[in-house]
């Protein structure tokens, strides 16, 4: 389905197919271990933060690479049927699209092998993908592909006056000439603290990192997000109990990203705009061990809000043990 002509949300980022395996162990050097279970699904940070926007209500569209091999056709399926707009990715010939191949214990340990395919081909956007990018409001970029490529796509986004999100995964050192052209940043906690080692503490670090971007959002797990922009105190902003384990953040990272994009681009203030992302990001956590679609839809997540508003808070487990961190509250100063 051709949104182009409405596309509010551009994800600009990798796409791959994961192969992920249930081992009983991770294996060492020169082990052969069997698996019990092997599963193929769409991904790639791109990918997620593109199914997560338009599920959101965004009309969204993607750039990336990706080769003329099954895997790749796999992708645009599952980007299509989510009605995103694929007129951006592009196609190498003699490069196979990206995988990642993922071995997880029944203990939730994980390795991941990465070979990025055709998304180490991508180096910035073509005449067709500047013209995507110069139709949205916001554009979302990773540092899974070449920073080039990144450098190009936040310039151009820049110089037509559109919202930059860029999510520091996977973790790497960040050029400031790019965070320059950044909107809004957004880390873990672990990549916070190592942009900032002579932080001494996170908040420390948000503020820090409130210098050099005019927004910053740094994810504290379960426990929610802390931010701060350049004119204002650090906030926390608590996230809703989580039933499950955290088996998969980056999933639920993707989650929280194109939920925060796509609630930006329909006009809320950023406030809410982070409430919103934590909710679907726990939802996409709860969903997990139910269904292989775990990016949560928009009216999963608001019932799921309005439910835990019916009980009072969102804060309290249902019948177990109460959280107690003294960084509570909806956009709360952090002390």
């Amino acid at each position: 389905m051709n949104r182009s002509e409405s596309v509010r949300v551009v994800s600009y980022g990798s796409l791959t197919m994961d192969l992920v395996s249930r081992l009983p162990r991770l294996g060492g050097a020169g082990d052969v271990v069997a698996a019990s279970e092997l599963r193929l699904r769409p991904g790639g940070g791109g990918f997620g933060q593109a199914v997560a926007a338009s599920r959101a209500g965004a009309a969204t569209a993607m750039i990336g690479r990706v080769g003329t091999d099954h895997f790749g056709s796999q992708l645009l399926a599952a980007l299509r049927q989510d009605e995103i707009n694929t007129d951006g990715v592009s196609h190498s010939v003699h490069i196979p699209t990206g995988t990642r191949q993922i071995a997880v214990t029944d203990t939730d340990d994980r390795s991941v092998i990465v070979h990025p395919g055709a998304n180490a081909a991508q180096d910035g956007p073509s005449s067709l993908q500047r013209e995507i990018i110069d139709r949205a409001l916001v554009l979302l970029l990773q540092t899974a592909i070449p920073m080039p490529a990144v450098f190009a796509a936040a310039g151009a986004a820049r110089r037509r006056g559109r919202r930059v999100i860029l999510s520091g995964q996977p973790m790497q050192a960040i050029p400031a000439e790019l965070l320059a052209l950044v909107d809004i940043l957004v880390v873990g906690e672990p990549q916070a603290r190592a942009m900032t080692p002579q932080a001494p503490t996170t908040e420390q670090s948000v503020r820090e990192l409130a210098r050099r971007v005019p927004t910053v959002l740094v994810s504290l797990g379960s426990w929610g997000c802390a931010w701060a922009s350049r004119t204002g105190e650090v906030a926390f902003t608590a996230g809703p109990p989580i039933d499950d384990a955290v088996v998969d953040p980056a999933v639920a990272g993707d989650t929280f990203v194109g939920y925060l994009a796509a609630a930006l681009a329909d006009g809320r203030e950023l406030p809410d705009s982070i409430e919103l992302a934590l909710a679907a990001a726990a939802e996409c956590l709860r969903l997990h061990h139910r269904s292989p679609a775990r990016t949560p839809w928009l009216d999963q997540v608001l019932c799921r809000q309005a439910e835990r508003q019916v009980r009072g808070s969102l804060r309290i487990r249902s019948g177990r043990t109460t959280r107690s961190s003294p960084r509570a509250g909806r956009g709360q100063p952090l002390r």
